[in-house]
């Protein structure tokens, strides 16, 4: 019984680790990029949401100038 021979086998799995590296970063790099596009996302819809609040309490109040508080 001959032995396989496995070194075209082991050539390629070390091309695909050393190809698979870069990517796993750039789909860590993407996830990040993601999760700090959401959390932006959500900044910015709390910050609309006080600015609307306020010139509505402002309307409410009936005060001229319906801005951002100075």
């Amino acid at each position: 019984m001959q032995g396989v021979d496995t070194s075209n086998l082991e050539a390629a799995q070390k091309k695909y680790d050393e190809l698979k590296q870069p990517c796993d970063e750039l789909v860590e790099q993407r996830d990040a990029i993601r999760d700090e596009q959401q959390r932006l996302y959500e900044e910015t819809l709390r910050t609309a949401e006080t600015i609307i609040q306020w010139r509505a309490y402002r309307l409410v109040k009936g005060e001229k100038g319906v801005g951002f508080p100075s």
